[in-house]
């Protein structure tokens, strides 16, 4: 920001690396302000703060890798101490950035940054005195930062200072730290304390884009709106080969190819089928999305939760059934409520059940408007791999046998059961955007061919039978009711 005789003038230098060009070579109308680096990419893991915690003994189910404890700021520095020197080489966009600054005031924005009010740089800009302060202020991305004890200091926090929350002279940019490794937002703005004048503005400036919102990132390439850090593996069971081989073929190649490569690691196809082949599935993508197919010996239901764990390498796990097809938009909407709630299973179908005359009753209903709902359906769901692993390996195996031997096959109500009961969370129902789901089976039911476990007769009967027994194997009913819905941008 450069003072021209008392008008400020804005100038935007954006820093990208070659596979990122095209991002912006729309949006602004010259290119002499962008930076081309080197693709660090291949170099960044975000999953080393994990080890961070491991380290400290406080890695906890579902929670992001990422996020500091809170209950205790000894815990929480030590946990710095460790996360402070994880590599994260994208602080070279920065530290090229700076090289072409010639003179005025800098504000560092990440791309997924906005400006909370429309005069948010008027704020900033009216706050200046001299060149030798350091102007400050609260951003909201995911919470609000710094913390109401640590705002209006003269120093700042580690873990409580972001770089979109403060404002310098260029003359002192010999003070900045960034480096190679994390925290390198907190090691300039401490440096920068240390020799200017720190005054704070009592608003919050700056936030996360909604398409973003609550969410830091990793740090990774997914420029696109509806693109996002965090990869997913999908899996699907599959076994018919009449009505229905023609749909897991089409949705598997599809989420396979180049439109998903941004949202999907890899796709996994149970086939349960002991008797016939399954169809030929092809990836566009190969690179970086693997098809894998996986024959098991016995036809269970189990076999998606017990099967694939081993070639699971994401920490989100996208099932879906072999008849419902999510759009990349409606695919990435479930992955962001997932990632600020990852203890939960996420996704647009619901059920409930409802106890009445001393029974409980499975409702088959799809609950269109605000409902009560406890049980979500694996036709579309978002989960943590650890809840398979858990469903495998610590689940009473009374219940995987009695999903084989029920002729309702209640693998998902075992699921929601055991996840409730161990996160003390009901699951989140996820409201898509219009169009962004493909229901095979609804158009199937329209054209009077209908096939699939959903048609067998006696269907409401044989699922209250299941929810009764699995209810029954706890101490008390384990799955818990809500409303809540999130909402997508769109």
């Amino acid at each position: 920001y450069y003072n021209n005789n008392q008008k400020h003038t804005i100038r935007h230098f954006i820093s990208v690396d070659q596979n990122s060009l095209w991002y912006v070579a729309g949006l602004i109308p010259t290119l002499k302000d962008v930076v081309i680096v080197p693709d660090l990419s291949h170099l960044f893991n975000p999953h080393q703060p994990c080890e961070c915690k491991k380290k400290i003994g406080i890695e906890k189910l579902g929670e992001s890798c990422s996020q500091a404890p809170t209950k205790s700021d000894k815990i929480r520095q030590k946990f710095f101490d460790c996360y402070c020197n994880t590599t994260y080489p994208a602080n070279i966009h920065i530290e090229t950035l700076q090289k072409s600054i010639e003179e005025g005031w800098i504000i560092y924005l990440d791309d997924d940054n906005i400006l909370s009010e429309n005069d948010s740089l008027y704020q900033m800009l009216n706050s200046i005195q001299n060149e030798n302060e350091m102007i400050l202020w609260s951003t909201k991305l995911g919470r609000v930062t710094p913390m109401k004890k640590n705002f209006g200091k003269n120093f700042v926090v580690r873990g409580d200072i972001d770089a979109s929350g403060f404002m310098f002279h260029s003359k002192h940019l010999n003070l900045t730290s960034w480096g190679t490794t994390r925290c390198g937002d907190y090691r300039t703005a401490q440096s920068l304390s240390k020799k200017l004048k720190m005054k704070w503005i009592d608003r919050i400036l700056v936030e996360a884009n909604p398409a973003r919102e609550r969410l830091g990132g990793l740090g990774l390439k997914r420029d696109r709106a509806w693109d996002y850090p965090l990869k997913v593996t999908g899996v699907v069971l599959g076994y018919e080969t009449d009505n229905r081989g023609h749909w897991i073929q089409e949705m598997v190649n599809r989420y396979a190819s180049a439109e998903y490569s941004n949202l999907i690691e890899s796709v996994i196809v149970v086939w349960n089928n002991l008797d016939f082949p399954p169809p030929e599935f092809q990836s566009s993508d190969p690179s970086s999305t693997k098809i894998i197919v996986l024959r098991p010996q016995l036809n269970s239901l189990n076999n998606r939760w017990t099967d694939t764990l081993e070639y699971i390498k994401t920490e989100a796990v996208f099932v879906f059934d072999d008849d419902v097809m999510v759009s990349p938009e409606g695919l990435s909407c479930l992955i962001n409520h997932w990632s600020n709630q990852p203890n939960r299973l996420v996704g647009p179908f619901v059920r409930v059940e409802k106890y009445t005359n001393s029974e409980y009753i499975y409702i088959i209903d799809e609950l269109y408007d605000k409902k009560q709902y406890s049980m979500l359906l694996p036709r579309l769901m978002v989960l943590h791999r650890h809840f398979l692993s858990i469903y495998s390996k610590n689940m009473n195996y009374l219940f995987r046998q009695y999903v084989d031997k029920q002729s309702a096959h209640c693998d998902d109500i075992t699921l929601n059961a055991m996840v409730s009961n161990i996160t003390r969370s009901p699951p989140l129902r996820v409201l898509l955007p219009r169009m962004s789901i493909t229901d095979f089976y609804f158009n199937c039911l329209i054209e009077k061919r209908k096939s699939g476990l959903a048609t067998q007769q006696n269907r409401v009967q044989k699922r209250k039978e299941c929810l009764q027994w699995i209810i029954d194997g706890y101490t008390k009913n384990p799955l818990i009711q809500t409303d809540e819905i999130g909402i997508c941008d769109d």
